[in-house]
Parts: C-alpha cells; sequence; structure tokens
C-alpha cells in the first residue's frame, strides 16, 4: 500500500509537471499516441535512469530517478533550491525530508534501518537535531530534545505499558532530574547530582 501510494504521487506530480515540456507533447498529446497505434504497439513501460521537470524557463523543479547513492524523487523551488525528497538508499529505509531555502535539513521522517520504527526529527537552521520524536522496538513512545551543542536536555517518554515518565539532563547529558508515576497512582520526583547520584526524592 505505501509503495503503490508513493508511485501515485510521483505519477500525480509527473502529469502535472510535464506539460511544458517535450516529454509531455509525446506522452499527452497525439503525436506520441499516434505514432505507437501507427506502429501497432502502445508504449507501456519507459525506461530511465533518470527523469527531469523544467519549468517555461528550463529551470529544473523535480529529478525522478537514481543517483550514485540513493533513488528518490526530488523537488525544487524557483532558486533552485531542494526544498523536499523522497529517498530510498541501498539496504537504508526510506525517508521523507523538507529542506529551507537555503537547502538545509529541517525536518526528516523516516524508519530506523534495523528496527523499522518511525522517527521524526526537527533540524535548526544548521542542520542540527533539535528535537527528536522516535518509537521505541516494544511499542513506547519518547520525545527527545536536545541543545545546540547535540547534547540531550529532556525527554519525554510513555512506556509500552503506558506509564510517562520525564528526564531532564545537564550539559554533560547526566540525568539530573526524573518523574515517573509511582504503582499507588502518585508521583515520584528524582533529584541527582552532577555524578548521576540520587541526592533527594520526592515524596
Amino acid at each position: 500500500m505505501k509503495r503503490r501510494t508513493s508511485w501515485l504521487l510521483v505519477a500525480g506530480i509527473l502529469a502535472s509537471s510535464f506539460g511544458g515540456g517535450a516529454l509531455s507533447h509525446w506522452l499527452l498529446s497525439g503525436t506520441g499516441t499516434a505514432q505507437a497505434q501507427e506502429a501497432g504497439r502502445a508504449p507501456k513501460i519507459v525506461t530511465a535512469q533518470q527523469f527531469r521537470v523544467v519549468d517555461a524557463a528550463g529551470k529544473v523543479v523535480a529529478i525522478l530517478g537514481l543517483s550514485e547513492k540513493d533513488t528518490g524523487l526530488h523537488l525544487f523551488d524557483d532558486s533552485g533550491a531542494m526544498r523536499a525528497s523522497i529517498r530510498l538508499a541501498p539496504h537504508s529505509a526510506p525517508a521523507f525530508t523538507q529542506y529551507d531555502e537555503k537547502g538545509k535539513v529541517r525536518l526528516a521522517l523516516c524508519l530506523g534501518e534495523k528496527d523499522g520504527t518511525p522517527r521524526l526529527y526537527h533540524h535548526d537552521q544548521d542542520e542540527k537535531i533539535r528535537m527528536a520524536l522516535v518509537q521505541t522496538p516494544d511499542g513506547g513512545f519518547g520525545l527527545s530534545m536536545y541543545d545546540a551543542a547535540g547534547k540531550t536536555r529532556s525527554v519525554v517518554g510513555l512506556g509500552p505499558d503506558g506509564n510517562p515518565l520525564l528526564t531532564q539532563q545537564d550539559a554533560k547529558g547526566t540525568a539530573r532530574a526524573l518523574l515517573v508515576p509511582t504503582a499507588k497512582g502518585a508521583w515520584a520526583l528524582t533529584l541527582s547530582d552532577e555524578d548521576g547520584k540520587p541526592v533527594a526524592q520526592l515524596p
């Protein structure tokens, strides 16, 4: 179903974008169809390594095909910057990425290469991951926030049993505060020193 949906998206983009190009004239006008019918063969399969869609000015607005690193669909804005892409690298999981006007990664949705779990990453203007939403292999969820140095500073999680937790960490990555529910339905707060050793607990 995912593959069928992806190709329907690709087909829609290609059909709407090829109108100004020679390929559109061959595929969508009567010329190509008439020639194929006259030859007694209808074009059913087009084989190529790459398709490029250009606007009226000749600028590339979309590329569908094979590159040195992966296979994908790449969309470009009027300035030529790539703004969105769907990629599938060899021996890797598919990924959908969005870019800012400078072509830097700002949002990425992908599946884990090893466990296949969905992941959503938010990047800052320097392409550093600042927030990540992931599903754990056991069915839990975790929302992690990072500082400019890439250190985890806050984690909000939901275990597979449905119990939430909140962890706050210092610049070294050491957990300094942990908030979790107790078996009786109350909340327990644990504070730790810079070495991660508990120094206080409430209640």
